[in-house]
């Protein structure tokens, strides 16, 4: 009776009733109501107590406005209602199964024709059950929370023929958390640096872990805590703390004992454990390892094993001079004990250079720029060495991290300079011997009074004197632009030394490119000097090419023309022709381009051997002129055989006696 009276009033708290009064008064959805505005169609409610109904109420409400209950699940109708309530099962449960989880309840007039039906996928897959006439809900197996936290169900009412009545009712079944999960750390190991004379309280590392089980409670409620080391480690001088909330791990050690170069051991496992339930005796836990490496800084300063160093250098050495040990306590090879030195003062002329060797830390002293005694006899350099990263100010000052470097340079008899040291001079080919091109003077770099005395290097073609003392410079043969001395841009170049009498004697070198311009001083070559054609051929032609040794303007276009005189230059000059005709007769000559020209017959020409006066002539001035026979050697052709060219041939006396004749009279032409 009693819960049957408490659902009564639930209802009647949810219930519309009709305003009593005319005047308008708002109603449940928040609109103006009045007595006119509903209907006096009733409803009445059933209310069920675990002993069947116990009552009745019946109230006038509009049909719009009937109430649906949300929080306790109770949906009112016309003639019944199901009452469900959320249903709480703890997750993990031993059993015995079906385990009894909770009822629904139907309030109105029993009616034995209509029964409970609970739908869902968890009551597809077995997971509840209901009994269909008292509405009791019972689950058949265990449960994961972390698996499916809740199931959301309905319950309705259906008549023996399976057909819903009315509206099914939600039910929504919680499962309620155990601490069934230990907390887990985000990975098995964790590693952290701790530099070396950190303060107490610098933070090492944030260590991270979660749990599964319902955050809201407290077996998902971490703590972190140190575990103490074992008398195995001796942290007296490496200790930590933990923030049990955050995970933070600081450094609680005393900052001077926590030096890097002190310590034996540079790496610290501390283990770690993190708890739920707040860290409770009841809750369960997981451990971790986290290894702590101290690292270095800066503490200690470069130092050279010496503060002085003392070296002689002959002037005009390049490269390494001197080798300087470096020492430093920090790490090795970290940019905290590689050392940079630099000259920091004594070195105007930027003529050294330090370089460190990254691998041992030794420092080289380098000559870059020679040495001069004239100029500076003596250096004084001050060295300093200095880390990639900068020393602690606690550190810093040391008087070892500065050097100082004293220099002597020792004179050395240098070469005699000769002024001017390069000459370039044009000058026309065959220029004669004794043309003076010009005068050469030699100063001494050293301070003793040393003679210096000329004297030709290197000079191919043996064309340059030099005199010893003055230093002019003469021509002693006649310049030829056309030797293979002269390279392809047209220059011939010489060296003139210049020697003083010092211990051992030096020398100075000077060039001298003289440019050759060309003279015409050749006359075009040609080729081919002879030819032989059929008798019977329609064009008998020959084409002559003619170049020259000299360039530009003294070599092409060339000028071709046929020389004077007949054909029967002597008796015996030819074996077989025309005895007593003109060359211009039987031969014309065709200039093709600059450089090639064409013999032609002038008409049909007898077997035989035809010699031909021809002049060549460039383009200088005055020009150069080449006069030659051609020799021309008419043959009888038969298809398929060798061509006879035997009566044109003469006798090997006669032959030869015919080309002396022919060298004889081209000699004669040309002069």
């Amino acid at each position: 009776m009693f819960r049957g009276f408490l659902r009564f009033l639930l209802l009647v708290a949810f219930v519309q009733v009709p305003c009593l009064s005319d005047t308008a008064a708002p109603c449940a959805d928040g609109a103006l109501c009045s007595q006119d505005a509903f209907s006096e169609e009733p409803i009445t409610v059933e209310l069920e107590d675990e002993a069947g109904v116990d009552g009745v109420v019946e109230a006038s409400t509009p049909p719009s406005h009937r109430p649906r209950l949300p929080d306790s699940g109770v949906f009112l109708r016309s003639d019944k209602m199901i009452f469900a309530s959320d249903m709480f099962v703890s997750e993990n449960l031993r059993g015995p199964f079906p385990y009894h989880i909770g009822q629904v309840g139907l309030m109105g007039t029993p009616d034995e024709t209509v029964r409970f039906i609970l739908e869902g996928d968890a009551v597809d897959q077995g997971i509840f059950k209901m009994d269909w006439h008292s509405g009791d809900v019972f689950v058949t197996q265990p449960l994961d929370r972390e698996k499916t936290p809740l199931f959301q169900l309905t319950v309705a009412l259906v008549d023996p023929s399976d057909q819903h009545v009315g509206d099914p009712t939600p039910l929504v079944i919680r499962v309620i958390d155990q601490n069934d999960n230990r907390p887990l750390f985000s990975q098995p190991s964790f590693q952290g640096q701790l530099p070396e004379h950190a303060p107490v309280g610098e933070e090492v590392l944030q260590l991270s872990a979660y749990d599964i089980d319902d955050p809201s409670l407290g077996n998902a409620e971490l703590r972190f805590q140190l575990i103490p080391p074992t008398a195995a480690f001796d942290l007296s001088h490496v200790t930590f703390d933990i923030d049990p909330v955050t995970g933070i791990i600081i450094t609680t050690s005393n900052p001077t004992m926590l030096d890097r170069e002190g310590l034996e051991n540079l790496q610290h496992e501390v283990v770690v454990r993190v708890s739920d339930m707040a860290g409770g005796d009841a809750g369960l836990f997981t451990t971790a390892t986290v290894t702590v490496t101290i690292t270095d800084i800066n503490d200690h300063p470069p130092e050279f094993e010496h503060r002085n160093y003392e070296l002689s250098i002959p002037e005009g050495s390049l490269g390494p001079v001197l080798n300087l040990s470096i020492s430093d306590g920090d790490e090795v090879g970290g940019e905290n004990w590689l050392a940079v030195v630099k000259v920091v003062k004594g070195d105007p002329g930027s003529n050294f250079e330090v370089v460190t060797d990254p691998t041992t830390n030794q420092a080289t002293v380098f000559v870059v720029k020679p040495l001069d005694f004239e100029t500076n006899p003596a250096f004084q350099l001050l060295i300093r060495a200095d880390n990639l990263e900068p020393v602690i100010p606690e550190a810093s000052g040391s008087q070892r991290s500065s050097a100082i470097i004293s220099i002597q340079v020792l004179d050395i008899n240098e070469a005699p300079v000769i002024i001017p040291f390069h000459t370039v001079l044009s000058k026309p080919e065959g220029l004669p011997a004794g043309d003076r091109l010009l005068s050469l003077n030699a100063t001494d770099p050293d301070y003793s009074d040393q003679m210096v005395r000329f004297s030709v290097g290197h000079d191919p073609a043996g064309w340059i004197a030099v005199d010893a003392i003055s230093g002019v410079v003469t021509t002693k043969a006649t310049l030829d632009r056309d030797s293979p001395d002269v390279d392809e841009d047209n220059i011939y170049t010489v060296t003139i030394l210049a020697t003083d009498n010092g211990i051992p004697p030096a020398t100075g070198t000077a060039t001298l490119h003289l440019e050759l311009s060309d003279e015409n001083d050749n006359a075009p070559s040609v080729s081919p000097m002879g030819t032989w054609v059929c008798e019977d051929a329609e064009d008998i032609t020959a084409i002559l090419k003619a170049s020259d040794s000299d360039i530009g303007t003294n070599a092409e276009p060339f000028s071709f023309r046929l020389g004077q005189g007949g054909h029967n230059l002597s008796p015996s000059y030819y074996y077989l022709g025309e005895k007593g005709r003109d060359v211009h007769s039987l031969w014309s000559l065709k200039k093709l381009n600059d450089t090639h020209a064409k013999l032609l017959p002038q008409g049909h020409l007898p077997r035989g051997y035809y010699p031909v006066p021809i002049y060549v002539s460039d383009s200088g001035k005055p020009a150069q002129t080449t006069k030659l026979v051609f020799n021309a050697t008419v043959c009888t052709c038969t298809p398929g055989e060798p061509p006879d060219c035997s009566h044109a041939t003469m006798t090997l006396p006669a032959l030869a006696q015919s080309l002396i004749i022919s060298m004889l009279v081209t000699l004669v032409l040309v002069l």
